[in-house]
């Protein structure tokens, strides 16, 4: 069902069996490094690594944060410049990792990214792939966001709020950069290479934002069609029987495929 549904999205399935996984995304020693900050290179702590502190919610059952740890994948597949990727490819991670709120995970934005993740939990339920895929594809749930009240969110609103708390951490990743300088101006005249790395870890995170600025709106206005949640079987709903994409759908993975995903 889902592998026939991403051959309709012009998406190729492959199954690639690895006996020595990745060490900077599985390996236990390296992730609870990463947990604490440290860079598991250099065993030191590392301010690129701070983002990252506490990823490892529970380490006898290897319980993850789940924004922590694909934001720490993220970090690697940029560090690495995503050569473990084909040009036409996107990693699928079938991992032994638990999380406390998720059976899987994945980016729509950047519209570029090549990676997801589907945790111990689903790893049976074969929906959890389609759906994580769908994610990285530029998919979006097929209900609407709820207020903590549990109001519905319409599209509009929801882009308006999104936008001003991205502004919003524009503004204190630059004050979070100026602080961290200032308080160590005097180290850092005497080792210019090591400010201009403090500069471009705060600027990246910034220029983060802003490319989630630009792309937000774009990607929640290519389907506007929203349900309750659970009262679908649509792949990108949350519910126990989901089996299909609409053409909508597969219109935005197509569009996705051919943009980011395509070697020429």
């Amino acid at each position: 069902m889902w592998k026939r549904g991403k051959h309709q999205a012009l998406i190729q399935i492959e199954f690639v069996n690895k006996t020595s996984p990745q060490d900077w995304v599985f390996r236990k020693d390296t992730l609870q490094l990463v947990s604490n900050g440290v860079d598991p290179q250099t065993g030191k702590e590392s301010l690129e690594y701070i983002p990252y502190v506490n990823m490892i919610k529970d380490a006898t059952q290897m319980k993850v944060d789940t924004n922590k740890y694909i934001e720490y994948i993220h970090f690697r597949f940029t560090a690495r410049g995503l050569q473990d990727v084909p040009s036409r490819g996107i990693i699928l991670y079938l991992c032994s990792l638990q999380a406390e709120d998720a059976g899987g995970a994945a980016y729509v934005m950047p519209f570029s990214s090549r990676h997801c993740i589907v945790f111990r939990s689903n790893l049976g339920k074969y929906s959890t792939y389609a759906h994580e895929i769908g994610h990285t594809l530029g998919l979006y749930h097929t209900f609407h966001n709820e207020d903590d009240s549990g109001n519905i969110i319409t599209i509009d609103d929801d882009i308006r709020q999104k936008i001003t708390a991205w502004q919003d951490n524009i503004t204190q990743k630059e004050n979070e950069k100026n602080g961290y300088l200032g308080a160590k101006s005097e180290y850092f005249d005497s080792y210019p290479d090591q400010k201009a790395e403090v500069e471009k870890f705060f600027d990246n995170y910034k220029a983060r934002y802003h490319q989630y600025i630009q792309e937000y709106p774009i990607s929640m206005n290519r389907d506007k069609l929203k349900f309750d949640k659970g009262k679908t079987d649509n792949i990108m709903d949350y519910t126990s029987n989901r089996t299909f994409f609409t053409k909508r759908q597969w219109e935005i993975m197509q569009q996705e495929t051919l943009e980011y995903y395509n070697e020429n």
